[in-house]
């Protein structure tokens, strides 16, 4: 598996005067966001534990009717958490999950109902361990989306649902299953997962710069906008250390208005003006190179989008999880 802190996905720009009206994309706010789980204990207690490093990617239905589309969920089990580092160790041990050998559990959805106002049944494939099981998870939003003081659009997700370990080869050693006298079982062998997810989209739409690009936008074209920057959109792309701070800053308006356009549905125009942008290594440009993804999956670019996401696997950048963006 690659790099797990990349998810090449979109962070979309929009103003406070437009309707939402389609599908969006929305990331893990990881700082408000977290994953625990709690296994009987000799039949005594429940042992809590977290796991520290997670990731996902929500659709969601911004129109009228908002419902969630999907949901994908990863999450890194050598990051698991139970407060003791010895027990930890064992945890991650052939024994319990692998990590070594399979360090990722993730969640695919596949069909999804509303069954009440803002409560969802999510059915998908739960990898873990090496095997694959379907399930149905109840999820349950906690308000709708909305937007915060700064503008970003924010949605939160609560759920809980329960996995058989055995089903999962989640064995333990003797002592930690019920292959002896039930009475002497030390885990149970039904393991809760909770979660609390809040996802966001960060908007940028009232900075100056970006406001300046976009009137530019509106009197001029993309294709004009893109002749006047491409030498600033180059040199920052291969040389950011010699790229003036305007130079920079103009690229980041043009970044965030690619995001906007992308937003409008004019995915072509988005294209053309972070067309210079190839560097994902490069912070000033990687943040392009995810419209651009977005731009190919709106436009219905499925090649050239897959042709994308290949190179950026072959260099490490993302990973498996990526590759929600190009079905």
């Amino acid at each position: 598996m690659k790099s797990f802190a990349l998810i090449a996905v979109i962070f979309i720009c929009t103003t406070s005067s437009q309707s939402f009206g389609q599908e969006i994309f929305l990331l893990l706010d990881k700082h408000h966001s977290h994953i625990q789980f709690e296994a009987g204990y000799l039949g005594l207690m429940k042992q809590r534990g977290n796991f520290n490093k997670f990731d996902c990617i929500i659709r969601y239905d911004a129109s009228l009717t908002q419902a969630l589309v999907s949901l994908t969920v990863m999450i890194d089990l050598r990051t698991i958490d139970t407060n003791n580092r010895i027990r930890d160790k064992h945890l991650k041990s052939p024994d319990f999950l692998d990590a070594t050998e399979h360090p990722y559990a993730v969640f695919q959805s596949s069909t999804m109902s509303e069954v009440q106002p803002g409560k969802f049944l999510v059915t998908g494939l739960l990898k873990l361990k090496g095997v694959q099981k379907e399930m149905t998870i109840e999820v349950q939003q906690e308000y709708p989306l909305t937007k915060d003081r700064n503008k970003n659009l924010r949605i939160g997700f609560t759920g809980e649902f329960q996995i058989d370990r055995r089903e999962f080869n989640i064995l333990g050693g003797n002592a930690h299953n019920d292959r002896f006298d039930v009475r002497e079982q030390v885990i149970d062998n039904l393991i809760t997962i909770q979660f609390s997810i809040q996802s966001l989209r960060q908007v940028s739409a009232d900075w100056p710069p970006v406001v300046k690009m976009i009137k530019a936008y509106q009197e001029t074209s993309a294709e004009e906008l893109f002749e006047q920057y491409e030498t600033a959109l180059k040199l920052v792309n291969n040389q950011p250390e010699q790229a003036s701070e305007t130079s920079v800053e103009n690229v980041i308006a043009l970044i965030e208005l690619s995001n906007l356009l992308v937003y409008q549905r004019q995915s072509e125009s988005a294209l053309k003006l972070l067309s210079p942008l190839t560097d994902i290594k490069n912070p000033l440009t990687k943040k392009g190179i995810n419209i651009r993804l977005e731009g190919l999956y709106q436009s219905g670019k499925k090649a050239d989008l897959q042709k994308l996401l290949d190179q950026l696997l072959e260099q490490g950048i993302i990973n498996a999880l990526s590759l929600e963006l190009s079905r």
